[in-house]
């Protein structure tokens, strides 16, 4: 959750920038870098002091072929800034849900179609995320798998207790290309 953005003019105010951007911005949708932040100049970096500052996971506002913008999207974890948003828009999101479903609802049965219920949920939620650009879509379909355990593979101690925690998601990442080259032969 920390992040570490160098400019040298303590005025520049580029991270808070980078911030409100990303604040406004669709979770998932967008990556921290390549990022121009209006009325923000360009820190004034060497490329050496740059990449030691990428190898402890910081970034910085420089000009690039003639544009501002942020050098990368790391978190001091080495983790992306987006995937670390993604994964709270994935938490909050069912969460919340959950609520919904337990305060508009009588009572979420201890049975299979109560368990359904919260099926749904992550179910819902891995569906807004793949619609956000948080999980990849192969040939059509989002990359995302529900396994849940029924009322009948329940302990007799869960039941209960009321407690439940039979649902588990796995879903692949759809990420963003932050390099790459290009390869071609001009031919006659």
């Amino acid at each position: 959750n920390t992040v570490v953005m160098y400019h040298d003019n303590v005025d520049a105010y580029v991270a808070e920038g980078l911030a409100s951007y990303l604040a406004t911005a669709r979770v998932g949708g967008v990556t921290a870098k390549f990022k121009t932040i209006n009325g923000v100049t360009a820190a004034n970096i060497t490329p050496t002091e740059l990449n030691e500052l990428h190898k402890d996971n910081g970034f910085s506002y420089v000009r690039k072929m003639g544009v501002l913008q942020t050098t990368e999207g790391m978190t001091t974890s080495g983790e992306y800034i987006d995937v670390v948003l993604s994964s709270y828009f994935i938490k909050f999101r069912m969460e919340e849900e959950a609520m919904q479903l337990a305060i508009n609802t009588p009572k979420i049965p201890y049975s299979n179609e109560g368990i359904a219920m919260l099926v749904g949920i992550a179910d819902n939620v891995l569906k807004q995320a793949t619609n956000q650009g948080i999980i990849l879509i192969e040939e059509g379909k989002a990359r995302y798998e529900i396994n849940y355990t029924t009322r009948e593979e329940a302990s007799v101690v869960d039941v209960a207790n009321r407690v439940y925690n039979g649902v588990e998601w796995v879903a692949t990442l759809a990420g963003a290309i932050h390099t790459g080259q290009l390869n071609g032969t001009l031919k006659y």
